[in-house]
């Protein structure tokens, strides 16, 4: 361990490096030929050679005892090297809030197939996000092949919500319906437009922070794309296997690093954790990667216009990531019509009850009618 030097340690080290330089100096200028007396140029050697080690000595104990000293000032100038608890990393890591209107998109960059590491093909799909007060949109497409996407819709109005699916450009089919306000939560997905998706499951490893348990660890900085940062693990408390039955495999994850760079404030770089479940009789061990970059200001918080995550028991760190999200707030406060949140917007019926729009049945039904008004107009005319 290393400590501060006494100071009659450093007064005896000063003391004995003045009289060693007096003796010398003194024989040096006395004008008197080192080659007179051997036994003085053997005596003055020995001098230097101590005066030179004890200072070498004293300036390398002096450095390492005001060392902790000036790391504690640096540390206060510096939240990156704050001593922190679990508590006060929390209150630190910012996650931003959505507003009541807002418009994003989200583009999705996934490998097609990550289990060969020679075959670098990705897909891409654009996922879209629309608020308002009272209905909000949400577009989530999901490649399932080279040429295949699956995308799910997500539309909820003041009458009812419903979940729309359609493969590729095909026609939408409606997969759910509920009426009124109180939905189910595959329907309302509230969570969904309270936070910036693709920050993913940092958002709940953030909140596990405030378990209580929770043991927050100073490790070794590490260097992360060109620049040292500071690494913290927390372990989190054993969650029971009961609960764990309807918990996602992040919310009982056993540990997870922290990576927090100077340059960011409000939010990790990277964060790396274990996903350890049971499916099918099998246990599974996944370790994964999140890292963020490209930050900007949002409503007065640092947000990642870009997030990468690796799968590591497929593909390293040093290697291209599993997926690459990039986020889109360019319309972040424009409007858009709210007949999009209704089913007659994708060429569907309304449900029973609904007045909002006139469904492309009705159209049919009102084209049908006015054919065969003219028809019999026309049969009346000629008889």
């Amino acid at each position: 361990m290393i400590s501060l030097r006494r100071p009659s340690e450093a007064h005896e080290t000063r003391s004995d490096c003045d009289t060693l330089c007096k003796i010398t100096c003194m024989r040096l200028s006395d004008g008197v030929s080192t080659q007179d007396d051997p036994q003085d140029v053997v005596m003055i050697k020995y001098l230097l050679g101590l005066l030179l080690l004890s200072a070498i000595c004293s300036a390398v104990s002096t450095f390492m005892g005001f060392a902790p000293a000036c790391e504690a000032a640096d540390q206060q100038s510096n939240p990156t090297h704050q001593q922190w608890t679990p508590a006060e990393l929390l209150n630190w890591w910012k996650i931003p809030g959505l507003p009541d209107k807002f418009q994003y998109s989200l583009t999705l960059s996934t490998r097609v197939n990550p289990e060969n590491p020679g075959d670098m093909q990705f897909a891409s799909t654009i996922s879209h996000l629309k608020k308002a007060a009272s209905y909000h949109i949400m577009e989530d497409p999901f490649p399932t092949g080279p040429k295949t996407t699956l995308t799910n819709l997500l539309i909820r109005n003041s009458h009812y919500g419903a979940l729309l699916r359609r493969v590729n450009n095909d026609r939408w089919v409606l997969k759910k319906l509920g009426l009124g306000s109180n939905l189910p939560p595959d329907l309302s997905r509230e969570h969904d437009f309270n936070e910036l998706p693709h920050l993913g499951q940092a958002v709940i490893l953030r909140d596990r922070l405030g378990e209580p348990g929770v043991l927050l660890k100073e490790l070794p900085r590490e260097t992360w794309r060109g620049e040292e940062v500071r690494v913290l693990e927390a372990t989190f408390p054993d969650v029971p296997e009961e609960r764990k039955k309807a918990l996602l495999p992040v919310n009982y994850t056993p540990k997870a690093k922290f990576y927090l760079s100077s340059k960011v404030d409000g939010a990790p770089v990277r964060i790396d954790f274990d996903l350890n479940f049971s499916s099918n009789g099998k246990s599974y061990h996944r370790p994964i990667a999140h890292a963020y970059s490209e930050w900007s200001e949002l409503d007065g918080l640092n947000i990642p216009l870009k997030a990468e995550i690796w799968q590591l028991w497929i593909s390293p760190l040093d290697g291209p990531p599993m997926q690459t999200l990039t986020f889109d707030h360019s319309n972040w406060d424009a409007p858009f019509p709210e007949e999009q949140t209704y089913l007659t917007y994708y060429g569907l019926p309304e449900p029973e009850g609904v007045s909002k729009g006139w469904g492309w049945w009705w159209l049919l039904v009102t084209g049908g009618l006015a054919c065969f008004a003219v028809w019999v107009i026309a049969v009346r005319r000629h008889t």
